[in-house]
């Protein structure tokens, strides 16, 4: 999640859409979904701001960067939920032409754009503090904890509902827009072939049900990965729809690049995790508590001791060009 750039984007547009839902469609729909953006994203807020207080170790990067979680709900949600409570008190109409393809499509949109939301919210609130150390010893530290085994699960649950929602969105808008113009037949032609591409995109989503329901594997484990030519042991960095990372280890202990991509960083596709098992030993790399090299490996890209981990695109840019972080 990028809460500098892209969700924020993301956020604004959705605000934009229940906007123009209480303003063209009716302000009851638009306080409805933009009350689960605010109500789910400030409730979020306040169970991070409990954690983090009981471990009292929030790092510097860490709280400029929940500035940028804190508009995305703010914006997306807050700002239309206003309008829309005073245009509901007041009984100002607006412009209603269009009223009926309106409000089509703010639900359709509005409902995918609230699910996407929340699942960003909830991978900053809940999943990116625990994996980067910031309310509980990081996965590098505790593998094989059960508490991981939680967090897989919750992981690929929201990602899994976010991902089917960006899918099936598109076989309701293009029905809905091309129904008011388009003969039936040529709408249906349509309909089949964003089915086939919706298929292609959720291939991983009986892979991510079957993790929910059983995982073979945790964020944090030591596991074997088979490739062509033998047998690599790795560490699982995390896990999403589309497959698993995984940086390759020795015995247990990370030796590569300190928290960045490199020729032992290992990409697999939800379709191969067959190829994966889990080690009966946990990963011990990191060892001390601090973040020197002899104590941090930097084996975990989300940890907090890694100075680009809360850094959005334009921010490690310009971190890379050694300029000063955008604001």
């Amino acid at each position: 999640m990028d809460p500098e750039g892209f969700v924020r984007w993301q956020s604004a547009f959705s605000g934009a859409i229940l906007v123009a839902t209480a303003l063209l469609g009716h302000p009851l729909t638009s306080l409805i979904l933009s009350g689960f953006i605010f109500v789910g994203g400030l409730a979020l807020e306040l169970r991070y701001q409990y954690d983090s207080k009981r471990r009292r170790t929030v790092s510097e990067g860490r709280r400029v960067t929940d500035t940028y979680a804190r508009q995305c709900w703010a914006i997306g949600g807050g700002v239309p939920l206003v309008l829309a409570i005073v245009l509901l008190e007041t009984g100002d109409a607006a412009y209603r032409g269009f009223a009926g393809l309106t409000q089509a499509l703010a639900i359709v949109l509005g409902v995918a754009f609230v699910i996407v939301i929340l699942s960003g919210l909830v991978d900053w609130y809940y999943v990116l503090p625990r994996i980067a150390g910031e309310v509980c010893p990081p996965p590098c530290r505790s593998s094989g904890d059960a508490r991981w085994k939680r967090l897989t699960r919750i992981w690929y649950l929201h990602r899994g509902i976010a991902a089917i929602a960006q899918a099936l969105v598109w076989l309701a808008v293009i029905p809905v827009i091309l129904s008011r113009w388009v003969d039936a037949n040529q709408v249906g032609v349509v309909v089949a072939v964003v089915s086939a591409v919706a298929l292609i995109y959720v291939r991983g989503l009986d892979t991510t049900a079957h993790m929910v329901l059983h995982p073979s594997f945790y964020v944090g484990d030591l596991v074997h990965l088979i490739i062509p030519g033998g047998k690599v042991e790795g560490y699982l960095v995390d896990v999403s729809v589309e497959g698993v990372k995984i940086k390759e280890t020795d015995h247990g202990v990370y030796t590569g690049t300190r928290f960045g991509p490199d020729k032992h960083t290992y990409k697999i596709d939800s379709t191969q995790l067959s190829w994966i098992g889990k080690s009966d030993q946990p990963f011990h790399g990191c060892a001390g508590e601090g973040c020197g090299e002899d104590e941090c490996s930097g084996v975990n890209w989300y940890c907090r001791c890694n100075p680009k981990a809360y850094a959005g695109r334009k921010s490690r840019r310009a971190m890379e060009r050694g300029l000063e972080a955008p604001a």
